[in-house]
């Protein structure tokens, strides 16, 4: 009887475990539907925001008469490259993170030398050792509200114009739908400019282009940052929910497998015991 003891706690204790699996991804589903909400509801200013900056600059800029922080925002600054790195607070969603560490490890490997700045327990966790002096401490409130993204947006623009960093990379997932977050490698500094059919288009600036870009240049900063962390919180809840789902799945094909076990074994131990009695009586 030990070994169906040891089967029906087995069994006990697995349902127990789908149970809080399932609980966690029904929780990550509703989270997930909050942040495609707010993430979707910022898409647009942030894509409006990127769509204007190229087309102000194919007019004539005369940077003699921009600021030198202004100036490095623009075009870069000296010191080495930033790879600023979005990882997740809390586990349980995959290898949401073990991916985003190896796309780091195959990115900085081209570099001689870089800075790092990590937001989120897990990525910091597993950094690795030889790299400890190069991460940059990042004040970061760990939530998505825009506040924290300009403050983040501002200390980059701090190390910028203290030449600690010449460029920001950032390292962080793309939503496409909740089975599919693509690892992307996006430039903040300096501001890349993709081509588009309407760049050529003048517009009319008011003031001039010269006192409005630079302005425009750090609030572009501010949205691309505060886009990425929405995006990346919709990410990590979209893996999580996929996790938990493949866990209870394979929750539930092992119970069928030790219930199975569970109902052979107990048949075979009935078989011998009807054995022994019927042995028993034929000898009497």
């Amino acid at each position: 009887m030990s070994t169906l003891k040891h089967l029906r706690e087995r069994i006990r204790s697995i349902q127990s475990t789908q149970k809080i699996t399932a609980a966690m991804k029904m929780v990550a589903a509703a989270r997930l539907r909050r942040a495609q909400e707010t993430s979707g509801a910022f898409q647009e200013y942030a894509k409006g925001m990127a769509g204007l900056l190229p087309k102000l600059m194919t007019q004539d800029l005369c940077l003699d008469d921009w600021l030198a922080d202004d100036v490095r925002l623009l075009r870069g600054g000296e010191g080495p490259p930033l790879f600023l790195v979005i990882s997740t607070e809390r586990g349980l969603c995959g290898g949401y993170n073990t991916n985003l560490m190896k796309f780091l490890r195959s990115h900085v490997a081209k570099s001689l030398d870089f800075r790092l700045a990590i937001i989120g327990r897990k990525g910091k966790n597993l950094i690795d050792s030889v790299w400890k002096d190069k991460v940059l401490p990042l004040s970061w409130a760990e939530d998505t509200s825009y506040a924290s993204s300009v403050q983040l947006a501002q200390q980059l623009q701090e190390w910028l114009n203290q030449k600690v960093i010449g460029s920001v990379q950032c390292l962080h997932y793309g939503y496409k739908n909740v089975l599919t977050q693509q690892l992307r490698l996006t430039s903040l500094v300096p501001f890349s400019c993709e081509s588009r059919d309407d760049q050529g288009i003048d517009c009319l600036v008011e003031p001039s282009l010269n006192v409005l870009l630079p302005q425009l240049l750090q609030d572009c900063l501010k949205a691309q940052v505060h886009k990425i962390i929405l995006e990346g919180a919709t990410c990590e809840q979209a893996a999580r929910m996929t996790a938990m789902d493949s866990a209870t799945r394979n929750a539930r094909d092992i119970l069928q497998r030790l219930q199975s076990t569970y109902n052979q074994t107990r048949q075979s131990q009935i078989t011998n015991q009807l054995i022994e009695i019927i042995s028993a009586a034929q000898a009497v």
